[in-house]
């Protein structure tokens, strides 16, 4: 391994050890469909070794010599394989021999499933992590991480490394085992949408057109023959560097909202979507108080009832994509449909909500309207009936109060206490799903987390000093290390007092 030193040609190049390079292209192979991946690196070496044994007719002794084996047993053994590359029919009737007779063997060996699954969808991730051996393992892992954060002596700490190293490994095991379950009894999800122009033609009407009308017979002075003629022309003198949708294009290069007035070409051709949509949007609020886009069928929809209706509508008819993550195309963004009922072919909010954690990485429900995924409120490690069981019969779960704070600025996320729910049924929810009146009057207060948190040890790293966290309701496998500039000074006082105590 070369010493990791820069030069005046560059940094230097990172080396893999073999059998690590080897799992990444396994694992490449497996997202490609090969459902058991590549059996490893001498694989290639050795298919090189039979193509030049059966193709070019080489002797055993130039094979091996190429191969770089010393024991002609390993190479006849292990390499050249029990398939016989000999066409006997050809030879007895004196015909042209094959030399490919184990191509088809070979390849067949290579099992391949163009639709297979390599991750976990959510809801059968959500199964798995309250599968008991899920749940033991993972709390191994923090048992033996807390110990090792303790200290102790050398023998010590090693002992537990290596058992926490074990829990790891038989983790990875017992979720690639199970993938491997799903893998085999899953269903063809394929679809079309999956390509990319179908997903993006309906922010092109003319290639939409032209599509249709070129292959047809018509005369030139025909409807259809006008209408090519327009959208070859429109084509030509159109602005094809951004992507309009017909209720958002500029009027002569002017922003079609009239309280805007600006001229398009004035600004950045990644600005100019961008600037007409938000005007829209703000110049319909003003006046609505409410303002939606179905970028499904292009249409501004100014009343919150309404707009549920129409997103219904879609769901009735069927008339949703198969995935609705957004993308952008030529500089505007191209999805289907923004609103989380229009997302896809669902028939319940629990299927709606696991397949916005598949295609939107979406963990939860936005507050005002959390519906919940089962009967009862299900905890990770243990349950406790509701204090309101009436409240099951309601789509929306109200806030109580938020308990704390954790993550950077921009990308923090706050502790929800829910109103008639037990404390084990907190849950952590990003801010962008959190009204900003409960944000404000939480922040307006907060001096450090202290009502959402309970501290049990505290160590001291490189001047920084740290306290083991336990946040309210939530699973220990969940406790970490938090520096104290993130602690209420009462909660570190109190913590303090006690340890004195001790």
């Amino acid at each position: 391994m070369p010493e990791n030193i820069s030069s005046n040609s560059g940094p230097p190049p990172l080396y893999s050890q073999p059998m690590l390079f080897w799992l990444h292209i396994s694992n490449w192979a497996k997202r490609a469909g090969f459902v058991n991946g590549i059996g490893g690196l001498h694989n290639a070496r050795r298919e090189a070794l039979i193509k030049a044994n059966g193709d070019n007719g080489q002797s055993v002794e130039q094979l091996q010599l190429f191969a770089d084996h010393k024991n002609s047993s390993v190479f006849q053994r292990y390499y050249l394989g029990a398939i016989n590359i000999i066409d006997g029919a050809a030879n007895y009737l004196g015909m042209d021999t094959k030399r490919n007779l184990t191509e088809d063997f070979r390849s067949a060996t290579m099992e391949w499933e163009s639709d297979l699954i390599w991750q976990f969808p959510a809801r059968e991730f959500d199964q798995l992590k309250r599968d008991e051996n899920y749940v033991r393992l993972t709390e191994q892992i923090f048992t033996y991480t807390t110990l090792i954060s303790r200290g102790g002596s050398t023998k010590e700490l090693e002992q537990h490394t290596a058992y926490r190293k074990q829990a790891y490994n038989d983790r990875r095991k017992f979720m690639r085992r199970k993938l491997q379950e799903y893998q085999r009894f899953a269903t063809d999800q394929s679809d079309w949408r999956w390509d990319h122009l179908p997903r993006i033609i309906h922010m092109m009407p003319e290639r939409q057109r032209l599509l249709q009308n070129l292959g047809r017979k018509e005369t030139l002075r025909s409807p259809t023959g006008l209408s090519a003629l327009e959208d070859l022309i429109s084509l030509r003198t159109g602005d094809w560097r951004v992507a309009y949708q017909s209720q958002l294009r500029p009027k002569n290069g002017i922003c079609p909202v009239k309280s805007c007035n600006q001229k398009i070409e004035s600004l950045h051709i990644s600005q100019r979507w961008q600037h007409i949509y938000c005007y829209y949007k703000k110049h319909l609020k003003a006046n609505h108080n409410f303002a939606k886009f179905c970028f499904l069928c292009n249409h501004w929809v100014t009343d919150k009832q309404e707009w549920e209706h129409h997103c219904q509508k879609h769901i009735n008819d069927e008339d949703t994509p198969f995935r609705c993550d957004p993308i952008i195309f030529r500089h505007a963004y191209a999805f289907q449909c923004p609103h989380p009922n229009c997302s896809a072919l669902v028939d319940s909010t629990e299927n709606l909500w696991y397949y916005l954690k598949d295609i939107h990485s979406v963990d939860s429900a936005p507050l005002k309207k959390h519906p919940a995924l089962a009967e009862t409120p299900v905890a990770i490690f243990k349950f406790e009936p509701l204090n309101d069981p009436d409240s099951l019969n309601k789509d929306i779960w109200e806030v109580e109060k938020l308990l704390a704070k954790w993550g950077p600025k921009r990308k923090s996320k706050y502790l929800v206490k829910w109103k008639g729910f037990p404390d084990e049924d907190n849950t952590w929810e990003p801010q962008v799903y959190i009204s900003e009146d409960l944000i404000k009057n939480f922040e307006s207060t907060f001096e450090g987390n202290h009502a959402g948190v309970q501290l049990f040890d505290k160590r001291k790293l490189g001047g920084n000093v740290k306290y083991l966290v336990e946040w309210k309701g939530r699973p220990k496998c969940e406790t970490s290390w938090e520096k104290a500039k993130t602690l209420s000074s009462a909660r570190v006082r109190e913590y303090e007092a006690g340890a004195r105590d001790l």
